[in-house]
């Protein structure tokens, strides 16, 4: 099961249950969890994918801090099955200071996972344009060749977010965005069981 906000509403997963909800914020999904009845006890495992919209909404530290222990806690309550927690995402769309907040709040949820002893994914890993595998990409695809074009105008480093990989509002993904993403959760599911 994976739970989350707009940007993985549209994984689609062969096995795997996707509860999203557009502009959801981790204090949002405190709420949900603690007032809504969700059916999350019967999965194998569960992934909570959030905190984008907490950057984008000035959401302090602190509070972000306390609302993934808050989630953490009430779903532990609800379910024994294993619980993973992804990281933000980055997209071509923040500002700087957005990509910092990013950087810090990911930071926060490592701390908080280790400090628990819950498996951190860093699922941004899938979006940088330069990993030296291509694999979501076919070879002599149209996307290829412009994302060879810019590695080697030097416009695309290796820690670069992938802009092919977002739609025209440069925070969701698209198409291929999604299908890798789809595909780093099922390598976590198949690794994680």
């Amino acid at each position: 099961m994976l739970i989350g906000d707009s940007i993985v509403k549209y994984l689609n997963f062969k096995e795997a249950v996707v509860l999203a909800w557009r502009g959801l914020t981790t204090i949002r999904l405190s709420h949900f969890l603690e007032n809504e009845d969700f059916f999350i006890s019967n999965h194998k495992m569960i992934i909570i994918h959030t905190g984008i919209n907490d950057v984008l909404n000035g959401i302090d530290s602190d509070a972000f801090e306390d609302a993934i222990r808050k989630v953490i806690s009430l779903v532990q309550s609800k379910s024994s099955s294993p619980l993973l927690i992804s990281s933000i995402l980055p997209a071509p769309s923040l500002t700087t200071t957005q990509e910092e907040k990013r950087q810090h709040f990911d930071n926060i949820l490592q701390y908080v996972c280790a400090n628990l002893n819950i498996k951190f994914l860093a699922s941004y890993r899938s979006l940088f344009a330069s990993q030296g595998k291509k694999k979501h990409y076919r070879k002599k695809s149209k996307v290829t060749k412009i994302l060879k074009e810019k590695i080697a105008q030097k416009t695309l480093t290796p820690v670069s977010v992938d802009p092919l990989l977002f739609s025209c509002d440069s925070l969701h993904l698209n198409r291929i965005g999604n299908y890798v993403l789809t595909q780093y959760f099922e390598g976590c599911f198949k690794m994680c069981l």
